[in-house]
């Protein structure tokens, strides 16, 4: 009796120090929602976009929920946001013209401008709506959404660019980059002929500087943007016909009527109209946003980092009801993840970037570690040096995990320690330099550095672009060397630096592939050896790629190369390096044809998991999961197949501790829980999990722990062998059925496991439950 207690007793807590971790083949999607751009009051609700991803606010209990592809919705980077009562519905547009419905009944995705080939230009403006209809404006016309019937109800082309449409009892007006034009809502609206100009009496702008028109108090009104800012502004038209100024205000950005109430602000000054001359005037901070459906008195702002603000009228003052919705301990700043690498079980992020130019990005530093997100704030290095944009790169000190380096495409490296600010590094207190002086141009903001990493001596080396001598080394000692190369200089976009196990440095640029060798004597340099690879050959020719954008060493030593042609691998990286070859992944199609890997693609990144499979990042086609040797792909996930918010992946990385794969897209930063880790040591820390494992867990449980390439058997109490396998790194998965593929019964089934040199050994028991 009691040895089953103290079984049971330690299965309790072996689910209880598992029940947390992550599933195989389970997504999870870290999005930005820090500043809050949009908003819709609905009837429960406040929904909010923030950097393109959706969330709401519960009005009765408080409680935030976000949304993205992972929780159902159809696409990523929303644009616009609007509430119809009419049909409780909340309709969302996407910038590549997708939209979603959002009712109490779910999510009802309407692809029809996303998918129209004979529209190119899917760019929505604004949206109106009259009753169940919703009024998009386009840059070619206006489609006509009926909501209630959830269908695509007409589409008037107009050839040119809507900015925003209104109706009044009779007619259907329209601001459009042409100017202000109406048609008869009796007439034949798909007739482009239909559409007439409408002129007014106004000196003081033309009606194609008109942004918005709306209907307040049975009068047109318009948000007017005349190129003299000075009568920027909101006018008003009188049932006569003479056209009134109501606010003149070069700041102002928006204007919406709702609730019976006509509202526009600036940047931090809100106008609110009850008529056209009765106002309030108010200071919220930051308006990005405003919405007031079901309390005329109640007013809801996107409020930027601020997130939601909430504002009620009481007594004729505005009081503060709601503010600082952000938690950004939850989510990571900005979706921007031009370069990702783990340290141990933290992820660092750097969301910079850089094109033909730079980007202008500000410098963004991002950490995620125990299921919390730590947003270095970039006004740290901008008060106490300069703005510092674009970051590019992270390389973590070996001999201290909270001290940084941080590469720039502009200013050099950023140095820090414990998240705060140590050195700014340029070429007043370096071996850095700036590009070749142009005139006009301050040398403080062309210290261009592609990447940066640590050597195993603690050497920290850096790629430095546009100069004569690209390779800079800040050593242990403080001191700086600089190496040049005849045939690298002046390079444009020197990239990464990868060191592979035999100390040598691979460098990746437009211009190919350089290969240094230092020999492990960075201050004797008559030893040095480099080659630039410009083209690789291989048995069936010249490899004709016109970029090479990542490299990576993979655990049997072969260099991976990511290029615009698809990956090419080199298997005798440690020859001469004069005579390093590489070669495409040539496999054979169903009819017995040869065909190369992934043959046009750019590849971006390339992780290598714990079983030594092949991650490979796309710049259009997701991303791939190959078998070693990248002659079997294991799985492609795209944003049809998944989570993925876009099939532009930018950067991989993986924690090989957890077999969690980060995945950095276009649009924001997702990851995949694969079925492979790093190998331990021994069989001391392996454990299962979910233990037990149900039905519900789609009877899959996983054994981590092992040793690299273990052999797994599963066996019932008897000895029996139900299962058997080969582990991928040290992770092993189980279906919970036997070989002829019934699932098993409930019970208890050991797990034994061993190396091909190692006596086999239980490692760890599983509970099954039907």
């Amino acid at each position: 009796m009691k040895r089953i207690i103290y079984t049971l007793l330690l299965l309790c807590i072996v689910i209880f120090n598992t029940s947390a971790q992550k599933s195989v083949g389970e997504w999870s999607t870290y999005l930005a929602y820090y500043t809050t751009t949009k908003i819709a009051e609905a009837n429960n609700h406040v929904y909010a976009v923030a950097d393109g991803s959706l969330y709401s606010y519960n009005k009765e209990d408080n409680s935030i929920t976000h949304y993205s592809k992972q929780t159902g919705l159809s696409d990523s980077d929303i644009n616009f946001i609007i509430f119809n009562p009419e049909v409780n519905t909340l309709l969302i547009t996407y910038s590549n013209g997708n939209i979603d419905l959002l009712s109490d009944s779910g999510i009802y995705n309407l692809s029809y401008l996303l998918d129209n080939s004979n529209i190119t230009d899917k760019t929505i403006n604004n949206i109106y709506l009259n009753k169940e209809l919703a009024y998009l404006s386009t840059n070619f016309g206006i489609i006509v959404l009926n909501m209630a019937k959830k269908e695509i109800k007409d589409t008037y082309k107009l050839n040119k660019k809507v900015y925003s449409v209104v109706i009044d009892t009779d007619h259907i007006y329209a601001a459009t980059a042409a100017g202000l034009i109406f048609a008869s809502l009796d007439s034949n609206l798909l007739d482009y002929n239909e559409w007439k100009n409408y002129t007014l009496s106004s000196s003081e702008f033309g009606t194609e500087s008109i942004r918005q028109i709306g209907l307040f108090k049975n009068n047109l009104c318009f948000l007017a943007d005349p190129s003299d800012k000075s009568k920027t502004g909101i006018y008003y038209q009188e049932s006569n016909g003479t056209v009134k100024n109501l606010l003149k205000n070069r700041d102002l950005k928006q204007m919406v009527i709702q609730n019976n109430k006509l509202i526009t602000y600036t940047y931090s000054e809100l106008y609110i109209y009850s008529s056209f001359t009765d106002r309030d005037v108010v200071n919220a901070v930051v308006i990005n946003d405003i919405a007031s459906l079901k309390d005329p008195n109640t007013f809801w702002i996107a409020s930027g980092t601020n997130g939601i603000k909430g504002i009620r009228k009481n007594n004729n003052q505005y009081e503060i009801i709601l503010e600082n919705t952000n938690d950004n301990t939850k989510y990571p700043k900005r979706n921007y993840n031009y370069f990702m690498t783990m340290h141990e079980n933290k992820l660092l992020v750097a969301g910079g970037g850089r094109g033909t130019d730079r980007w202008g990005r500000a410098g963004t530093l991002m950490e995620y570690e125990d299921g919390k997100w730590y947003n270095f704030n970039e006004n740290e290095v901008n008060n106490k040096f300069r703005r510092v944009r674009d970051y590019t790169g992270i390389a973590v000190d070996p001999k201290d995990p909270e001290h940084y380096f941080i590469s720039s495409y502009g200013e050099g490296i950023v140095e820090i320690k414990n998240n705060e600010v140590v050195q700014l590094y340029d070429h007043t207190n370096s071996a850095l330099t700036p590009i070749t002086y142009i005139p006009g141009l301050n040398p403080l903001d062309y210290v261009r550095i592609g990447g940066v990493t640590f050597d195993k001596e603690g050497n920290l080396w850096a790629t430095n672009c546009e100069v004569t001598d690209a390779l800079k080394v800040l050593k242990t000692d403080g001191t700086w060397a600089s190496f040049g190369f005849s045939d690298f200089t002046n390079a444009h976009k020197v990239d990464k630096i990868t060191i592979t196990s035999n100390n040598r440095k691979w460098i990746n640029a437009d211009e190919g592939i350089l290969i240094f060798d230092d020999k492990g004597t960075i201050d004797d340099k008559s030893d040095d050896e480099s080659r630039l690879y410009e083209t690789f050959s291989d048995t069936n020719g010249t490899i004709d790629a016109s970029g090479y954008y990542c490299v990576t060493e993979d655990k049997n030593g072969h260099v991976w190369i990511g290029t615009s042609r698809g990956p090419i691998v080199c298997t005798n990286p440690g020859n001469n390096i004069n005579n390093i070859s590489a070669s495409r992944i040539v496999r054979t199609n169903d009819n017995g044809e040869p065909y190369y890997l992934l043959d046009g693609e750019k590849i971006n990144a390339i992780a290598v998991d714990g079983g030594n499979r092949k991650w490979i990042a796309t710049n259009s086609s997701g991303i791939f999961l190959v078998s070693e040797d990248g002659m079997e792909t294991i799985s492609n996930f795209t944003t049809a197949n998944s989570p993925l918010p876009s099939n532009q992946i930018n950067s991989l990385t993986i924690n090989q501790f957890t077999g969690e794969v980060f995945i950095g897209t276009e649009k924001g930063l997702v990851s995949y829980i694969t079925d492979a880790t790093e190998g331990n040591e021994d069989y001391s820390d392996i454990y299962a999990y979910p233990n037990p494992v149900r039905p519900e867990h789609n009877d899959r449980v996983t054994i981590v722990g092992l040793m690299n390439d273990s052999n797994v058997k599963i066996t019932d109490i008897r000895g029996n062998i139900i299962y058997q396998g080969k582990s991928a790194g040290g992770t092993f998965t189980w279906d919970c059925r036997k070989r002829g593929g019934s699932r098993v019964a409930t019970g208890i089934y050991l797990v034994l496991a061993a190396t091909p040199e190692a006596k086999e050994s239980v490692v760890t028991k599983i509970m099954v439950v039907k």
